[in-house]
């Protein structure tokens, strides 16, 4: 299995077609396609008109995507994703970054990580749960501070999403240095496009190449 190196640049990305939505990301941020690294075996590729490019994955309690990521700067990378949840009992992941310090931390079976999972009051949903829909979150709960990971230096890392309830997809990951941008906001919980990009000069360029999965 190989997993391609993803690199944090500065682009305005449009969402894929049927979404009309045009957005500016913050410098050195990074939107990670979920389906676009090494699975464990009982990952499921799962087909969905909603999610981009058409698929999502769908993570047994425990297995794991890993995603080989280069970032410019150590710091406090502030983690979204875009997920969708069937019901209450189907509503959560767990995200890492080997080597690097979650907040706010929890055991994810067995190392380091932070949970992200819909709840009423959150980035998303402030009148109840949000379920069956497709939206971008950052938190454990209301109030809760946005999940982050304390990179202690520049360069490789080892980004992970791992599964915690069966049933609950995830289709995007978004890393940003910039605590106060939301995709959820930017972005009307579309998906972004992640491969093709606009820089500030208006020239034409990929985000990063040769994204593969197994």
């Amino acid at each position: 299995m190989q997993r391609a190196l993803i690199v944090a640049v500065l682009t305005v990305l449009f969402a894929p077609s049927g979404w009309a939505v045009k957005i500016e990301l913050p410098p050195d941020t990074l939107v990670i396609e979920a389906e676009a690294g090494e699975m464990d075996g009982a990952v499921t590729v799962v087909a969905d008109a909603d999610a981009s490019g058409g698929e999502a994955l769908d993570h047994p309690r425990g297995d794991k995507t890993l995603h080989d990521i280069d970032l410019p700067s150590g710091g406090d990378w502030y983690v979204w994703i875009r997920i969708f949840c069937p019901n209450g009992d189907q509503d959560s992941y767990w995200m890492g970054i080997d080597g690097a310090d979650p907040t706010p931390p929890e055991d994810a079976l067995g190392e380091n990580g932070v949970r992200i999972y819909s709840a009423a009051g959150d980035s998303v949903n402030i009148a109840g749960q949000p379920f069956n829909i497709w939206f971008w979150d950052a938190a454990k709960a209301a109030g809760d501070p946005h999940s982050f990971f304390a990179v202690k230096n520049a360069g490789a890392q080892v980004l992970w999403s791992k599964g915690r309830e069966d049933g609950t997809l995830i289709d995007q990951i978004l890393l940003t240095l910039d605590e106060t941008f939301s995709p959820e906001v930017a972005a009307s919980g579309g998906p972004i496009d992640s491969l093709l990009g606009v820089e500030a000069g208006g020239k034409l360029a990929t985000t990063w190449a040769d994204i593969r999965r197994r």
